[in-house]
């Protein structure tokens, strides 16, 4: 029960966050747009009208909107991952650690008593050894630093399609990261737009090697629980 209770809580405060960073981002693009100034107006009424229940209301709709964006995340990173295969997109490939290589191979022996493994063109195990220890951890109810692990995985999974979305919107409206940083609106807002466009796909691939990076800690931590669970 107290084990369901905090893996509750680690998906709460992942979609909470990332509804967060949607919200913030929304909200600085609504500023420093030109539909700010068109409707300045408008927006200080609907800004002044707020009440209480709307900020009672404001976590669970940030958690809603969090876990709608994670499956588009998931399926924006797993384009990445796909097309990282290619040698031209080698650079967005995270090397695997030494130990989780050890503790995969020592976990395969230990499972290879009733399953025979093969190795597809990918060099890809079938069946997955991964998923096998995973299952066997979470029926011995050993999850809760797994679940740190997941969670920070997909928080910043979710960051990189949010980065990337933002940066092609930002590229095609009338954005000024000028006025951001100087307070003033620029004679060039092309310029502009292109260096926040620059700036969204470098943290977008940024936050999806450190997503990837949280998977490698995952998978360590699975082998590592499977070993000493069988030990």
């Amino acid at each position: 029960m107290v084990e369901n209770i905090k893996l509750s809580i680690w998906d709460v405060y992942t979609n909470f966050l990332v509804g967060l960073l949607v919200l913030i981002i929304s909200s600085l693009f609504i500023y420093l747009s030109s539909f700010f100034d068109a409707h300045r107006e408008s927006l200080q009424v609907i800004y002044g009208n707020l009440s209480l229940g709307t900020a009672v209301l404001l976590p669970f709709v940030l958690m809603l909107v969090g876990s709608i964006i994670d499956p588009f995340s998931n399926m924006y990173c797993t384009f990445l991952k796909k097309i990282s295969k290619y040698s031209f997109f080698a650079w967005l490939r995270v090397r695997e650690h030494r130990d989780t290589t050890i503790l995969k191979e020592s976990a395969k022996k230990m499972i290879s008593s009733n399953i025979e493994f093969k190795t597809d063109s990918d060099n890809r195990d079938t069946p997955n050894p991964y998923r096998i220890c995973k299952a066997y951890v979470e029926q011995k109810g050993h999850t809760y630093n797994m679940q740190v692990f997941l969670a920070r995985m997909g928080f910043y999974r979710n960051c990189s399609m949010i980065f990337l979305i933002s940066g092609l919107v930002f590229f095609y409206v009338d954005f000024d990261i000028v006025k951001l940083i100087f307070g003033t609106v620029s004679d060039c807002l092309i310029v502009s737009n292109v260096l926040v466009f620059l700036i969204s796909v470098f943290l977008s691939i940024s936050f999806f090697k450190r997503s990837l990076a949280f998977k490698g800690h995952l998978e360590y931590e699975v082998f590592y629980q499977y070993i000493t669970l069988k030990s």
